[in-house]
Parts: structure tokens; sequence; C-alpha cells
């Protein structure tokens, strides 16, 4: 279960595990209030956005520069 494939869940459309509502619910297991936080794409801080969301290559970060380019420095 741990291959790089099921770590980070990379794939054509985007990289992420979702830990969502909607994906593996792993959200539910802390106090509402930080479950709705982690459980938003855009609330979850950046540094745990691929740990609770599987989100597009070209989503956009807070800098406004897209997932891709933040990570690569372009």
């Amino acid at each position: 279960d741990w291959d790089p494939v099921y770590y980070h869940r990379a794939d054509r459309n985007g990289i992420g595990f979702d830990r969502s509502a909607s994906g593996s619910n792993a959200v539910a297991q802390y106090a509402p209030p930080v479950a709705r936080v982690f459980g938003d794409v855009q609330r979850v801080p950046e540094q745990l956005l691929l740990w609770f969301h599987h989100v597009p290559w070209d989503h956009r970060m807070a800098s406004g520069r897209p997932l891709w380019t933040s990570w690569c420095g372009i």
C-alpha cells in the first residue's frame, strides 16, 4: 500500500489523497470545526492541501500560481 502511486495518488488529472468527506472521510476523526477547515479545499492550509485533497495540476495556490508551477519554482 505504500508504493508511490498509492502514497501521493498522482495521475493525469492531479495529485493528492482525497481524505475529505467525499473521499476516504478521514477528516471525520477531527473535531467538527477542524474537520470543516481540513475538508474545504479553499480553507485547508496549503502545507496540508495534498494530504486532504486530490487537486488538479492547475489548481491555483494562494499566490495565484498553478500548483505545478509553484512546486517547480518556474
